[in-house]
Protein backbone atom coordinates (compact mmCIF):
# COMPACT_ATOMS: atom_id res chain seq x y z
CA UNK A 1 0.00 0.00 0.00
CA UNK A 2 1.48 3.29 -0.70
CA UNK A 3 0.36 5.39 1.97
CA UNK A 4 1.08 8.85 0.45
CA UNK A 5 -1.15 9.08 -2.66
CA UNK A 6 -4.05 7.68 -0.54
CA UNK A 7 -3.47 10.34 1.90
CA UNK A 8 -3.64 13.00 -1.09
CA UNK A 9 -6.46 11.79 -2.21
CA UNK A 10 -8.82 11.32 0.59
CA UNK A 11 -7.55 13.98 3.27
CA UNK A 12 -6.08 17.93 3.05
CA UNK A 13 -3.37 16.42 5.95
CA UNK A 14 -0.47 18.04 3.57
CA UNK A 15 -1.53 21.14 2.99
CA UNK A 16 -2.62 21.57 6.70
CA UNK A 17 0.86 20.52 7.70
CA UNK A 18 2.32 22.98 5.77
CA UNK A 19 1.05 25.54 7.09
CA UNK A 20 2.40 24.66 10.56
CA UNK A 21 5.75 24.36 8.63
CA UNK A 22 7.16 27.44 9.92
CA UNK A 23 10.79 26.77 10.82
CA UNK A 24 12.86 24.97 8.03
CA UNK A 25 13.80 21.23 8.75
CA UNK A 26 15.00 18.62 6.08
CA UNK A 27 11.41 16.85 7.73
CA UNK A 28 8.00 18.40 6.94
CA UNK A 29 5.42 17.53 9.74
CA UNK A 30 3.67 15.64 7.19
CA UNK A 31 6.46 13.68 6.70
CA UNK A 32 6.80 12.94 10.61
CA UNK A 33 3.43 11.72 10.60
CA UNK A 34 3.96 9.83 7.27
CA UNK A 35 6.60 7.90 8.98
CA UNK A 36 4.73 6.99 11.96
CA UNK A 37 1.73 5.82 10.20
CA UNK A 38 4.15 3.60 8.30
CA UNK A 39 5.25 2.01 11.66
CA UNK A 40 2.06 1.39 12.98
CA UNK A 41 0.85 0.18 9.19
CA UNK A 42 3.73 -2.70 10.57
CA UNK A 43 1.94 -3.60 13.99
CA UNK A 44 4.30 -1.50 15.65
CA UNK A 45 3.74 1.22 17.96
CA UNK A 46 6.78 2.41 19.36
CA UNK A 47 9.43 4.85 17.87
CA UNK A 48 12.66 2.82 17.55
CA UNK A 49 10.95 0.31 15.52
CA UNK A 50 11.62 3.01 12.31
CA UNK A 51 15.24 1.75 12.82
CA UNK A 52 14.17 -1.71 11.31
CA UNK A 53 12.94 0.16 8.06
CA UNK A 54 15.86 2.80 7.56
CA UNK A 55 17.68 1.12 4.92
CA UNK A 56 14.55 -0.29 3.07
CA UNK A 57 13.83 1.92 -0.34
CA UNK A 58 10.13 0.19 -0.33
CA UNK A 59 9.36 2.28 3.19
CA UNK A 60 10.64 5.31 2.03
CA UNK A 61 9.34 5.10 -1.51
CA UNK A 62 5.62 4.07 -0.14
CA UNK A 63 5.89 7.09 2.18
CA UNK A 64 6.99 9.45 -0.50
CA UNK A 65 9.99 10.19 1.76
CA UNK A 66 13.30 11.87 1.06
CA UNK A 67 15.13 9.85 3.64
CA UNK A 68 13.67 8.04 6.79
CA UNK A 69 14.33 9.94 9.90
CA UNK A 70 16.03 8.26 12.70
CA UNK A 71 14.19 7.11 15.94
CA UNK A 72 15.62 10.21 18.13
CA UNK A 73 14.56 12.42 15.50
CA UNK A 74 10.86 11.34 14.99
CA UNK A 75 10.49 10.87 19.08
CA UNK A 76 11.86 14.22 19.40
CA UNK A 77 9.40 16.13 16.81
CA UNK A 78 6.46 14.10 18.21
CA UNK A 79 7.32 15.45 21.32
CA UNK A 80 7.72 18.47 20.45
CA UNK A 81 4.81 19.07 18.56
CA UNK A 82 2.68 16.61 20.43
CA UNK A 83 -0.81 19.23 20.60
CA UNK A 84 0.01 20.12 16.27
CA UNK A 85 0.00 16.18 15.65
CA UNK A 86 -2.62 15.68 17.56
CA UNK A 87 -5.13 17.74 15.85
CA UNK A 88 -3.99 16.91 12.70
CA UNK A 89 -4.28 13.40 12.56
CA UNK A 90 -7.72 13.52 14.63
CA UNK A 91 -9.30 15.71 11.74
CA UNK A 92 -7.59 13.16 9.15
CA UNK A 93 -9.29 10.29 10.29
CA UNK A 94 -12.71 11.86 10.04
CA UNK A 95 -12.04 13.29 6.57
CA UNK A 96 -10.55 9.84 5.63
CA UNK A 97 -13.72 7.87 6.40
CA UNK A 98 -15.97 10.77 4.74
CA UNK A 99 -13.78 11.27 1.52
CA UNK A 100 -13.82 7.18 1.10
CA UNK A 101 -17.25 7.02 1.20
CA UNK A 102 -17.38 4.10 3.25
CA UNK A 103 -20.52 2.28 4.04
CA UNK A 104 -20.82 1.19 7.92
CA UNK A 105 -23.09 -2.32 7.56
CA UNK A 106 -26.32 -2.55 8.94
CA UNK A 107 -26.92 -4.98 11.56
CA UNK A 108 -29.84 -7.23 12.66
CA UNK A 109 -32.91 -5.07 12.57
CA UNK A 110 -32.09 -2.31 10.49
CA UNK A 111 -29.55 -0.34 12.59
CA UNK A 112 -26.00 0.15 12.60
CA UNK A 113 -24.04 -0.77 15.98
CA UNK A 114 -21.98 2.47 17.10
CA UNK A 115 -19.88 0.53 20.16
CA UNK A 116 -17.99 2.90 22.28
CA UNK A 117 -15.34 0.50 24.62
CA UNK A 118 -12.57 0.88 26.93
CA UNK A 119 -9.07 -0.72 26.46
CA UNK A 120 -6.33 -1.64 28.95
CA UNK A 121 -3.04 -1.57 27.69
CA UNK A 122 -0.32 -2.91 29.17
CA UNK A 123 2.55 -0.48 29.76
CA UNK A 124 3.90 -2.29 32.85
CA UNK A 125 8.10 -1.58 33.16
CA UNK A 126 7.87 1.82 31.49
CA UNK A 127 8.23 5.43 32.17
CA UNK A 128 5.80 6.23 29.65
CA UNK A 129 3.85 9.74 30.68
CA UNK A 130 0.14 9.37 31.96
CA UNK A 131 0.17 5.69 32.59
CA UNK A 132 -1.17 4.32 35.77
CA UNK A 133 -2.48 1.52 37.75
CA UNK A 134 -5.45 -0.50 36.05
CA UNK A 135 -8.28 -2.56 37.69
CA UNK A 136 -6.95 -5.96 36.13
CA UNK A 137 -3.41 -4.74 38.21
CA UNK A 138 -0.76 -3.41 35.59
CA UNK A 139 -0.13 0.03 35.04
CA UNK A 140 -1.03 1.62 31.66
CA UNK A 141 -3.51 3.52 29.80
CA UNK A 142 -6.94 3.26 29.48
CA UNK A 143 -7.87 3.39 25.58
CA UNK A 144 -11.57 5.05 25.46
CA UNK A 145 -12.90 4.25 21.78
CA UNK A 146 -15.73 4.30 19.06
CA UNK A 147 -16.29 2.01 16.18
CA UNK A 148 -19.24 2.42 13.71
CA UNK A 149 -20.53 -0.68 11.95
CA UNK A 150 -20.33 -4.68 11.80
CA UNK A 151 -16.61 -3.71 10.40
CA UNK A 152 -15.60 -1.55 13.49
CA UNK A 153 -14.43 1.57 11.53
CA UNK A 154 -12.82 4.12 14.13
CA UNK A 155 -14.26 6.70 14.65
CA UNK A 156 -12.23 8.23 17.44
CA UNK A 157 -9.57 6.62 20.08
CA UNK A 158 -8.36 8.37 23.34
CA UNK A 159 -5.45 7.34 25.59
CA UNK A 160 -6.45 8.26 29.34
CA UNK A 161 -5.06 7.16 32.62
CA UNK A 162 -5.20 3.65 33.43
CA UNK A 163 -6.89 4.45 36.70
CA UNK A 164 -9.81 6.34 35.56
CA UNK A 165 -13.37 4.95 35.36
CA UNK A 166 -14.87 3.85 32.08
CA UNK A 167 -17.73 6.23 32.67
CA UNK A 168 -14.85 9.28 33.61
CA UNK A 169 -15.74 11.71 30.44
CA UNK A 170 -17.15 8.60 28.21
CA UNK A 171 -20.66 10.92 27.68
CA UNK A 172 -18.69 13.78 26.68
CA UNK A 173 -16.79 11.27 24.08
CA UNK A 174 -20.29 9.64 22.71
CA UNK A 175 -21.73 12.94 22.25
CA UNK A 176 -18.61 14.02 20.25
CA UNK A 177 -19.49 11.43 18.00
CA UNK A 178 -22.73 11.30 17.33
CA UNK A 179 -22.66 13.93 14.69
CA UNK A 180 -19.51 12.37 13.24
CA UNK A 181 -21.27 8.60 12.52
CA UNK A 182 -24.52 11.02 11.54
CA UNK A 183 -22.34 12.05 8.57
CA UNK A 184 -21.32 8.69 7.77
CA UNK A 185 -24.68 6.66 7.39
CA UNK A 186 -28.10 7.75 6.98
CA UNK A 187 -29.63 4.10 8.59
CA UNK A 188 -30.69 4.05 12.13
CA UNK A 189 -27.61 3.90 14.64
CA UNK A 190 -27.31 1.84 17.95
CA UNK A 191 -25.30 2.63 21.07
CA UNK A 192 -23.74 -0.05 22.67
CA UNK A 193 -22.04 0.18 25.84
CA UNK A 194 -21.10 -1.76 28.70
CA UNK A 195 -21.79 -1.84 32.43
CA UNK A 196 -18.94 0.61 33.13
CA UNK A 197 -20.99 3.14 31.62
CA UNK A 198 -24.31 2.23 33.12
CA UNK A 199 -25.48 5.24 35.24
CA UNK A 200 -28.98 7.13 35.36
CA UNK A 201 -26.38 10.42 33.79
CA UNK A 202 -25.89 7.96 30.71
CA UNK A 203 -28.90 6.72 30.34
CA UNK A 204 -30.71 9.88 30.49
CA UNK A 205 -27.98 11.44 27.77
CA UNK A 206 -28.80 8.48 25.14
CA UNK A 207 -32.56 9.08 25.36
CA UNK A 208 -32.46 12.33 23.85
CA UNK A 209 -31.03 10.88 20.86
CA UNK A 210 -33.76 8.72 20.49
CA UNK A 211 -35.39 11.43 18.03
CA UNK A 212 -32.51 11.26 15.90
CA UNK A 213 -33.08 7.92 15.24
CA UNK A 214 -30.81 6.59 17.57
CA UNK A 215 -31.23 3.63 19.90
CA UNK A 216 -29.26 2.39 23.05
CA UNK A 217 -28.35 -0.38 25.02
CA UNK A 218 -26.30 -0.27 28.37
CA UNK A 219 -25.35 -3.29 29.97
CA UNK A 220 -26.63 -3.26 33.46
CA UNK A 221 -24.52 -3.23 36.33
CA UNK A 222 -25.36 -5.59 39.02
CA UNK A 223 -23.34 -4.65 41.37
CA UNK A 224 -24.56 -1.32 41.48
CA UNK A 225 -28.50 -2.60 41.83
CA UNK A 226 -31.22 -4.60 44.01
CA UNK A 227 -31.74 -7.38 42.13
CA UNK A 228 -34.39 -8.85 44.24
CA UNK A 229 -36.78 -7.53 41.95
CA UNK A 230 -35.43 -9.71 39.54
CA UNK A 231 -36.80 -12.74 40.93
CA UNK A 232 -40.37 -11.19 42.55
CA UNK A 233 -41.47 -10.73 38.72
CA UNK A 234 -39.85 -14.03 37.51
CA UNK A 235 -41.70 -15.73 40.14
CA UNK A 236 -44.97 -14.77 38.88
CA UNK A 237 -44.18 -15.70 35.33
CA UNK A 238 -44.59 -19.18 34.33
CA UNK A 239 -42.55 -20.03 31.47
CA UNK A 240 -39.29 -19.97 29.68
CA UNK A 241 -36.55 -21.93 28.44
CA UNK A 242 -35.17 -24.72 29.94
CA UNK A 243 -31.71 -24.63 29.87
CA UNK A 244 -31.79 -28.29 31.55
CA UNK A 245 -33.89 -30.71 33.53
CA UNK A 246 -33.09 -28.20 36.61
CA UNK A 247 -32.63 -24.82 35.53
CA UNK A 248 -35.14 -22.79 33.50
CA UNK A 249 -34.61 -19.35 31.80
CA UNK A 250 -36.87 -16.72 32.07
CA UNK A 251 -36.96 -13.46 30.01
CA UNK A 252 -39.05 -10.53 30.54
CA UNK A 253 -39.34 -6.83 30.13
CA UNK A 254 -40.19 -4.00 32.31
CA UNK A 255 -40.15 0.00 32.41
CA UNK A 256 -37.59 2.07 34.32
CA UNK A 257 -37.59 5.37 35.52
CA UNK A 258 -34.23 7.30 35.22
CA UNK A 259 -33.18 10.56 36.54
CA UNK A 260 -30.50 12.47 36.39
CA UNK A 261 -30.86 16.81 37.60
CA UNK A 262 -34.53 16.86 37.13
CA UNK A 263 -34.81 15.48 33.85
CA UNK A 264 -36.65 11.97 33.96
CA UNK A 265 -36.87 9.15 31.24
CA UNK A 266 -38.36 5.80 31.03
CA UNK A 267 -36.10 3.47 29.79
CA UNK A 268 -36.92 -0.04 28.94
CA UNK A 269 -35.01 -3.12 30.77
CA UNK A 270 -34.77 -6.37 29.80
CA UNK A 271 -33.98 -8.70 32.68
CA UNK A 272 -32.72 -12.81 32.08
CA UNK A 273 -33.25 -15.05 34.76
CA UNK A 274 -31.64 -18.20 35.47
CA UNK A 275 -33.78 -20.59 38.27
Amino acid sequence: IFLDPILSKFTTLEKRCISHDKLVNKYSHFDMIKSFLGIIMQGKSDFKAIENFRGQSFYRDALALIDTPSNRTIRRRFEDNAHIYKTLISKTNREFLINSRITPSVHTRGYVPMDVDLTLLDNSNSHKEGIDWTYKGFKGYGAISCHLGTEGWCLDSKLRPGNLHSHNGAIEFIEENIPFAKQLTSENILIRVDSGYYSNEMIVCLAKYEKNGIKYIVKVNNHSEDLSFCHRHAKLRNYGASINSRQKMICFEIGRIFGFEGVNVESRRIIKVIS
